[in-house]
């Protein structure tokens, strides 16, 4: 749980960047619902609102304290439960989104 609410900001990027038109206006919907203005800001309220609930934390800190890497964590992904995501998510996208999540961080 604590890895999926750290990595949120992270698929609504996927969502946007590879998503179809519909999925995108999914999206917009519930960026409405949030009050998120744009992607940036969506990841900024995103955060600000789990650390005010004293649930943030940052992606390496999650992969410090389980003592697992990026590497283990693309690997163990069910291929079959990738499928059924609206996008389509290769090892390589996920290495390189987690790998900038990382940096940005």
């Amino acid at each position: 749980r604590v890895l999926f609410r750290s990595l949120m900001p992270l698929f609504f990027e996927i969502n946007f960047e590879y998503g179809s038109k519909i999925l995108k206006k999914r999206m917009t919907k519930i960026f409405k619902i949030f009050n998120f203005k744009s992607l940036s800001d969506s990841k900024k309220k995103w955060n600000l609102m789990l650390k005010r609930l004293g649930q943030k934390k940052e992606l390496s800190d999650y992969l410090r304290e389980n003592k697992i890497s990026i590497k283990e964590i693309i690997n163990n992904a069910n291929p079959e439960r990738l499928k059924n995501h609206p996008v389509y998510l290769s090892r390589k996208i996920l290495n390189s989104k987690f790998n900038a999540s990382l940096i940005n961080n």
